[in-house]
């Protein structure tokens, strides 16, 4: 009588979703993924971002930022500069309230509106003036 034993041995493989694992110092990215310069974990080779900063910055007087689509929400009081992410192509509008002056920075610079809209496809600094 022969006993024939197999074994059969799973390959682990992970699959990741795009732009689905944050990833950082504290926390790295799974074996055989990379940190991207946008914080998520990407494929070899893989060089998409899946997400670009906006960093604002409240200058003067007592002020409130709020944005659309959601993302930044911003008091005079909070820590600056304050930041939110949105996807590549993303058009955002930035409005202003209590005493508003002026933008500055890389989208409606010296505009006066409270409401500023622009494209977001690279990483953007603006600041918000208020009286």
């Amino acid at each position: 009588m022969r006993i024939l034993l197999l074994t059969l041995a799973a390959c682990y493989a992970p699959q990741l979703a795009p732009c689905e694992v944050t990833c950082g110092s504290d926390s790295p990215c799974p074996q055989d993924f990379a940190c991207g310069s946008d914080s998520y974990c990407h494929t070899g080779g893989d060089s998409s971002v899946c997400a670009i900063t906006l960093s604002l910055t409240m200058i003067g007087g007592d002020g409130h930022v709020t944005s659309t689509p959601d993302g930044i929400d911003c008091s005079s009081s909070d820590p600056q500069p304050c930041k939110g992410q949105f996807p590549p192509g993303t058009h955002v509008t930035l409005s202003a309230h209590n005493n508003f002056s002026r933008w500055n920075g890389d989208a409606c610079d010296g505009s006066q509106n409270p409401n500023c809209t622009f494209t977001l496809s690279t990483a953007m600094t603006i600041s918000a003036s208020f009286h």
